[in-house]
C-alpha cells in the first residue's frame, strides 16, 4: 500500500496557485540555506519517510479566482444569490504557478494529488472578504480582484457558466497536468461536494445547492479529467457518497474520507468496491492527548480547536494505539492495508497548521513520533499492527 499525505497551509486553508501579491509565497519560500524552496525541502523529508504522494490544493475556496460577481434575484426560487462570472481565460498565473508545483514534485520523483477545488468554493461568499468590506451588496457586476472568497455556486448551477469553468479553467489546468503525467496519481476535481447539498451542515456550509445540478457539474469535470486523459478522483468526505447522489462509475480512482465519526455511520472499504479499488484520501491520527496539549497551551482558538477535534474520534477496535503518538498513525495504516487498500493519506496533527504566528512552513506538520513510527516500513496485507 502507498503512504501518502495531506498538505494544507496554515489554518487548514490552502496551498494555491494563482495570482496574489507578490506571488505564491510557497514559491518564495526557501529553506535556511536558500538553495531549495521549503516546498521541495519538505517533499524529500516525506519521501524519507516513505510516503509518496501528496495531496494539495490548486484554488481552494477561490479567494484568487477573479471573474466578475453581483447580487442577483432568483425569481424561481424566490430567494437572492451571488452570482459569479468566471472568466472566459483562467489568469496565466495559474498555470504558470502549477506548472512550477508539479516541476518541483518531478524533480522530488513524488506524485501528487492536485485538488482543484473546495466545498467552500460554492458556499456563500465569506464575510469577512474584501469585496464585500466595500460593496456589500454590489447588484451591478463588479469585478472581484483576489478579494472575494466563496461566492461562486454559479459556476456549477449554471449551464453556461459551467461550460465557460471548464473550458476555460480546467482544460487549460489539465494541459499542464499531462506534461507531468507520470507524477499525477489522480486529479481531484471537487473536495467533499456533499457539504454543498446536505440538508444540515452545521457551520460549514450555507443553505444547501441543488442535488441534481452540484452533482452534474462534478460529473462533467470528471469527463474533462478523463478526457484528458489522466486518472480522475473526487474527493468524497464518506464512502457511502461514491454509491449515492454523486454515485459516476467513469471515476477511474474512488476515493473517500474517514473520520470514524459513529454518528455518520463511516465506515471503512479496501480491495473491492466494485472496480476499481477505492483509496482513503483523508484520515488522521491525532491523539486525545496531543489535543489536550494544543487546548491546555492558550495558543489557539476556539474555532482552530473545533477545527482539530473533528479530527479526533478514536477507531474502533485499535484499543490503547488509539492513544499513543507513536504507534497511532501506524496501526491506522496497518488496518488499511490489511483492507486491500491502494492508497491511504493522513490528515496533518495540527500543531502548525494554524493561523498563529509561531506557524513554521519548514517543519512537516506531523511529529516525530508517528514519522519514526511508518519510516522504513512496508505496509502490506496480513501486516501486524504494531
Amino acid at each position: 500500500m502507498l503512504v501518502g499525505f495531506n498538505y494544507p497551509w496554515p489554518g487548514n486553508q490552502y496551498i494555491t496557485i494563482g495570482p496574489v501579491k507578490d506571488g505564491q509565497l510557497w514559491r518564495r519560500r526557501m529553506t535556511a540555506d536558500g538553495k531549495r524552496l521549503v516546498l521541495a525541502k519538505n517533499l524529500a523529508d516525506l519521501k524519507a519517510a516513505g510516503i509518496s504522494v501528496v495531496r494539495m490544493w490548486l484554488m481552494g475556496d477561490g479567494n484568487n479566482y477573479d471573474g466578475k460577481v453581483a447580487r442577483a434575484y432568483d425569481g424561481l426560487r424566490r430567494r437572492m444569490y451571488w452570482d459569479f462570472v468566471p472568466p472566459d481565460r483562467v489568469h496565466q498565473q495559474f498555470l504558470d504557478d502549477f506548472r512550477a508545483m508539479l516541476d518541483v514534485f518531478r524533480q522530488a520523483e513524488m506524485k501528487i494529488v492536485p485538488v482543484l477545488i473546495d466545498f467552500a468554493f460554492l458556499d456563500q461568499p465569506k464575510p469577512n472578504s474584501g469585496l464585500l468590506t466595500d460593496t456589500p451588496c454590489p447588484t451591478d457586476y463588479v469585478a472581484t480582484n483576489s478579494n472575494f472568497a466563496g461566492g461562486r455556486s454559479s459556476v456549477a448551477l449554471n449551464p453556461a457558466y459551467r461550460e465557460t469553468f471548464i473550458s476555460g479553467t480546467l482544460w487549460p489546468l489539465l494541459r499542464v497536468a499531462r506534461d507531468f503525467k507520470e507524477w499525477i496519481h489522480a486529479f481531484d476535481v471537487f473536495n467533499e461536494p456533499y457539504w454543498c447539498v446536505a440538508p444540515i451542515t452545521g457551520s460549514l456550509f450555507g443553505p444547501h445547492l441543488d442535488e441534481k445540478q452540484v452533482a452534474e457539474f462534478v460529473a462533467d469535470c470528471v469527463a474533462t479529467v478523463n478526457d484528458a486523459e489522466l486518472p480522475s478522483t473526487v474527493g468524497h468526505r464518506l464512502l457511502s457518497d461514491l454509491t449515492g447522489s454523486f454515485a459516476d462509475k467513469s471515476v477511474t480512482k474512488p476515493q473517500y474520507h474517514y473520520y470514524a465519526k459513529w454518528y455518520l455511520r463511516e465506515t471503512l472499504q479496501g480491495a473491492s468496491l466494485g472496480a476499481p479499488k477505492a483509496f482513503l484520501g483523508e484520515f488522521a491520527a491525532l491523539t486525545k492527548r496531543e489535543f489536550d496539549a494544543y487546548k491546555a497551551s492558550g495558543k489557539y482558538t476556539k474555532d482552530e480547536l473545533a477545527a482539530l477535534e473533528i479530527t479526533l474520534p478514536t477507531w474502533p477496535a485499535l484499543g490503547t494505539r488509539n492513544d499513543d503518538p507513536g504507534r497511532i498513525l501506524r496501526a491506522r495504516l496497518a488496518v488499511m492495508a490489511n483492507l486491500g487498500c491502494e492508497l491511504a493519506m493522513v490528515w496533518p496533527d495540527g500543531s502548525r497548521n494554524m493561523t498563529t504566528t509561531a506557524y513554521d512552513d519548514s517543519v512537516i506538520d506531523l511529529s516525530a513520533e508517528k514519522i519514526a513510527s511508518i519510516t522504513g516500513v512496508r505496509f502490506t496485507q496480513g501486516m501486524a499492527l504494531g
